[in-house]
């Protein structure tokens, strides 16, 4: 069973069946595909990066704060963690989080990039 620093991935308890493939992004953040869907799993202590009704959000999709469906909900996680993610991948969260919870403020995430970039 994989494991990230005590944080157990367990491949037969995604919301959409067995993982037959998984990753671990960083953190104990793991992609998952299955035969039918896929999503990412965030553990208990990465999920305050994730603003509430966000969760709340991913749970109505997955039965579970912990689970983001790949169709949309996954990017309440690009954009909680660009750092693992793409820049186009960033870009497509960023147009799905506007949509769907249009009082987000990106400020601070735009200052975090800034920073990042300057640090690379």
């Amino acid at each position: 069973m994989p494991t990230y620093k005590g944080i157990e991935f367990r491949r037969d308890t995604t919301p959409w069946g067995y993982a037959q493939q998984y990753e671990n992004l960083n953190q104990g953040i793991f992609t998952v595909s299955t035969a039918s869907h896929g999503g990412i799993f965030i553990p208990f202590c990465m999920l305050h990066c994730i603003p509430l009704d966000q969760q709340e959000w991913a749970e109505k999709w997955s039965g579970s704060k912990q689970w983001y469906e790949e169709d949309c909900c996954v990017a309440s996680v690009i954009v909680a963690f660009p750092n693992l993610f793409s820049s186009s991948a960033l870009e497509s969260a960023k147009k799905i989080i506007a949509e769907y919870f249009p009082a987000f403020d990106f400020g601070p995430l735009e200052y975090w990039q800034a920073t990042q970039e300057v640090k690379a």
